[in-house]
């Protein structure tokens, strides 16, 4: 799941106040790239093995082994926060768990998106659009 979609829910201020709270989720959360790549993995051998017609109706296939690809690191840039804070995302080591607890500028929506797929997928793509 890209980070960028993701929000966590479900924390009180009680909680985001406690710091062996808080410390237990980042050590769940906060994985060096090895290691999510090993959880990344078993979820990709769990699906692989679930027996789930959609994919099958979808033509979903996963390979045991991600891709490996070329590739260029584009600069992070900043995320503006409400009151003109802004934090650089391209510092190693940052703690954006706590920083970005603040006030954001604007949460932005989704109503704009982009579907790729292959030529011939035409029947997939209108089922998987019209599942949203």
């Amino acid at each position: 799941m890209l980070p960028e979609f993701s929000f966590m829910t479900g924390i009180d201020d009680n909680m985001k106040q406690n710091f062996n709270t808080m410390k237990e989720l980042a050590q769940a959360t906060n994985k060096q790239a090895n290691e999510a790549m090993k959880v990344i993995q078993d979820i990709v051998k769990q699906l692989s093995n679930a027996k789930d017609e959609v994919f099958k109706h979808w033509g979903v296939t996963f390979a045991e082994k991600p891709k490996e690809l070329e590739c260029s690191k584009l600069p992070a840039g900043n995320w503006v926060m409400g009151n003109d804070k802004k934090i650089a995302l391209d510092v190693p080591g940052k703690n954006l768990e706590r920083e970005t607890q603040a006030q954001f500028f604007e949460n932005p929506s989704l109503d704009c998106w982009a579907v790729f797929y292959m030529e011939g997928k035409d029947k997939v793509y209108n089922d998987f659009i019209g599942n949203f």
